[in-house]
């Protein structure tokens, strides 16, 4: 679930990925130059990390972390994350998000 706020021009995102695996999503069409976020699921271990990648393959860490990200474990086997970022947070690696425009995303997952 991905929800706009538009008075704070927030991001919020709610991903569950079964633990043990992980999920991303990329604003772009490919991994070619593209801001990405990536969830990934290890019981308490759990984490989020601001992604840019310039190919395929695995991306680096954006120098600059941009994503507020909380999780809970529903002891079922998922893990729920709660992630918020700008609309355009200034850092040249962060795709600025623009009202009212269309996004080209790309995902990835394990």
């Amino acid at each position: 679930m991905v929800e706009p706020d538009y008075n704070t021009q927030t991001l919020y995102f709610e991903a569950k990925v079964p633990n043990n695996s992980w999920f991303s999503i990329g604003f772009g069409q490919t991994m070619s130059n593209t801001d990405m976020i990536a969830w990934r699921a290890a019981s308490d271990q759990s984490d989020s990390l601001d992604l840019y990648s310039t190919g395929y393959g695995l991306p680096a860490t954006d120098g600059e972390n941009n994503v507020e990200t909380t999780f809970t474990d529903d002891e079922a086997g998922t893990i729920t994350f709660t992630s918020q970022r700008k609309f355009d947070t200034g850092d040249s690696q962060d795709y600025a998000l623009e009202f009212d425009k269309n996004i080209v995303m790309c995902y990835a997952q394990s």
